[in-house]
């Protein structure tokens, strides 16, 4: 409000040139979203699992797990290395290897927690007569 006019002193010439070389840097596109979404989905997923298993087996249960101090510990040390810019972090790449690592342990994690209790309740899965 009021009566001089909004001046910029400096405006930035935008062209079709700087434009796209923005988007290029700075686009890491849905599929960078859908890692994370993925990444938080898998350690909730391994965490519930392992609540389930905990009262079926009437164990403690400990949300500590070596899987989630894992990630939270690769994590800090991606923030810490590039805070302190030691290299150049592609973060991208990081987030979907962590990702794939994550749901790999998930997966054995499931297998092996089926075996485990069908071997105790003498029922066959994974055999074919």
């Amino acid at each position: 409000m009021g009566q001089d006019p909004i001046k910029i002193q400096n405006p930035i010439k935008v062209t079709n040139e700087s434009a796209r070389e923005w988007k290029d840097s700075n686009d890491y596109g849905q599929l960078f979203l859908l890692m994370h979404y993925l990444l938080y989905l898998f350690v909730g997923l391994y965490l519930t699992l392992k609540i389930m298993v905990a009262k079926v087996t009437k164990t403690e249960f400990n949300p500590y797990s070596k899987l989630f101090i894992a990630v939270v510990t690769v994590f800090i040390v991606l923030c810490l290395v590039s805070a302190f810019k030691i290299g150049d972090v592609n973060f991208k790449m990081s987030l979907t290897l962590i990702t794939s690592i994550v749901g790999g342990l998930l997966c054995k994690y499931i297998v092996t927690v089926t075996v485990e209790i069908t071997s105790i309740l003498g029922i066959e899965v994974f055999t074919t007569k």
